[in-house]
């Protein structure tokens, strides 16, 4: 069985290994990625929002080396999707913060735009596909 943590944890320990102290679930993000060095660094926002008519999938993603960005769109209706994917050299043009909460993350690339928001009012979320319009 898991136990719950509740303060915030280093994931990995200083060499990389797993960090025991870090094995367990949390209700709201508390592990810290504990790796140091550019290309080892790995920060993520992933909304997935289902409803009656439709399922959307938001990834924003920084690398180091590149981001990924991902807006998915199925009609549940119809099973048709929509999917626009971008690979970000460098992570340019994207804002992911180390610490969390609250977060603001966002990223802009060829025609995909994402916007994250987390405050004490509640989380925001935006995104548009050039080639959706």
């Amino acid at each position: 069985m898991l136990r719950e943590l509740t303060e915030p944890v280093e994931l990995c320990l200083p060499d990389g290994r797993l960090n025991p102290a870090s094995v367990g679930f949390t209700r709201r993000p508390l592990h810290r990625a504990g790796l140091r060095g550019w290309g080892r660094n790995k920060r993520w926002e992933y909304w997935g929002l289902v409803t009656r008519t439709h399922v959307v999938g938001l990834t924003l993603s920084d690398l180091d080396y590149a981001a990924v960005l991902q807006l998915y769109l199925l009609d549940r209706a119809t099973l048709a999707e929509r999917d626009v994917t971008r690979v970000v050299p460098f992570s340019r043009a994207v804002v992911l913060p180390d610490e969390r909460p609250p977060v603001h993350a966002t990223a802009n690339a060829r025609g995909l735009s994402l916007d994250f928001e987390d405050s004490a009012e509640g989380t925001s979320i935006e995104a548009s596909a050039a080639e959706w319009r």
